[in-house]
């Protein structure tokens, strides 16, 4: 099938909306991690504005580990030309998710980052043989990819924030 562009719209607003639930799915005493606020809660709900600064890309991938698997991480992230940087703003919370889904042979990508000068520096791994749909460009794509998903790379991209804020380069504070 053709993916065109009014059928990447209506993929990118159920992602976001599968997305902005399972933000506020944690267990009783933990942190929460939500980085979407209720303002761009309320205008999904009422115009199915997706947020700025989120990509999605999807894909097809044939691995059992994943057939069946959601992974969702998120930080605080903050660029600082100062050593040692100064400590974050007291209000500052999570503004960086990551989510990867597998949902049989559907590979589900989705990177927003809430800062733009994170978001303009910020480079993790390229998405491969995935598929951008979000942002909405006017480029048909062709459904089903040629190229498949191996576990190693959605294990890679799944886990790349992680690998990213755990990489000697990043100074917490």
């Amino acid at each position: 099938i053709i993916l065109t562009k009014e059928i990447r719209q209506t993929l990118a607003e159920w992602i976001v909306l599968k997305a902005l639930t399972a933000e506020h799915n944690f267990l009783p005493g933990a942190n929460k991690d939500v980085i979407f606020d209720q303002v761009a809660r309320t205008e999904f709900m009422n115009t199915r504005k997706i947020p700025d600064r989120i990509h999605i890309h999807i894909g097809m991938q044939k691995s059992k580990k994943w057939e069946t698997r959601f992974q969702r991480h998120t930080t605080g992230l903050g660029f600082s030309t100062q050593l040692p940087p100064p400590p974050p703003p007291k209000d500052r919370t999570v503004n960086v998710q990551i989510m990867t889904w597998g949902i049989g042979n559907l590979l589900i990508h989705m990177s927003a980052i809430l800062d733009q000068d994170v978001y303009d520096r910020l480079k993790l791994l390229q998405p491969g043989p995935l598929i951008e749909i979000w942002p909405n460009g006017n480029t048909d794509t062709t459904w089903p990819p040629r190229y498949f998903a191996t576990d190693e790379f959605v294990d890679e991209l799944a886990g790349s924030l992680w690998q990213f804020v755990n990489s000697k380069n990043v100074i917490k504070v």
